[in-house]
């Protein structure tokens, strides 16, 4: 199997574990977003473009996921990518500790961005998991995903 091939049934298999996730371990308190570890391989290996409009069609897919306006996090998906993309310049990702920072940072801001906009639309409160808990977990899970060497030589993250 081609390293192509093998990238969109990994891609596959995280949209299908988000959506696995999101309706059956809310209840324990445990959100992994793992289409925004989809968006972090694109903005650190694709072009621009490219970023930007995965960027969109996951924050649309999160906006469906989550049950909110659609647009929200597409929104707060694409300011991210933005800031990200120049940010890579001067951040080394390839060390475990900066892909930590970047995707728990990166994360939290997101969710910020998305949190404000559901204040004013809505006058809904913020909630620590979103900013806190969620991308703590999403770091973690991104940083067990880059130990394996089989999946960094998969996805070509040296």
């Amino acid at each position: 199997m081609n390293k192509q091939r093998f990238r969109y049934i990994i891609f596959i298999f995280f949209i299908l574990l988000q959506f696995t996730v999101s309706k059956f371990l809310t209840e324990y308190k445990i959100n992994i977003d793992f289409m925004y570890l989809i968006l972090l391989y694109f903005i650190m290996r694709k072009s621009y473009i490219k970023a930007i409009i995965a960027a969109v069609l996951i924050g649309w897919l999160s906006d469906y996921f989550t049950g909110s306006i659609i647009g929200i996090y597409g929104f707060s998906r694409v300011s991210v990518t933005f800031i990200l993309y120049g940010a890579l310049n001067y951040i080394d990702p390839k060390r475990l500790i900066s892909a930590f920072l970047i995707i728990f940072t990166s994360l939290t801001l997101s969710n910020l961005i998305a949190n404000l906009f559901l204040l004013f639309i809505y006058n809904f409160n913020f909630n620590i998991d979103l900013l806190m808990i969620q991308p703590f977990l999403t770091a973690m899970t991104g940083i067990l995903l880059l130990t394996s060497k089989s999946v960094r030589k998969a996805i070509n993250v040296h």
